[in-house]
């Protein structure tokens, strides 16, 4: 390999880990906040089915995940 090769190598691998680096921050960002809102959605939905049945496990599910 000459010396044009590496340096192309090594800048297209650069360009790849930044990428990969800031593609990782975004994919926290969105994966956190559907997590949140979905987490949300699904206590009211359960505190809803079950708050006639049984308010104890309700009250369990949500110190599991407070």
């Amino acid at each position: 390999m000459s010396q044009l090769d590496v340096s192309i190598f090594y800048s297209h691998l650069l360009i790849l880990l930044i990428s990969l680096y800031i593609f990782s921050h975004f994919a926290v960002i969105i994966l956190s906040t559907y997590y949140y809102n979905g987490k949300i959605r699904f206590i009211k939905n359960y505190h809803i089915t079950r708050s006639t049945e049984n308010k104890g496990n309700v009250s369990i599910l949500l110190k599991i995940f407070d």
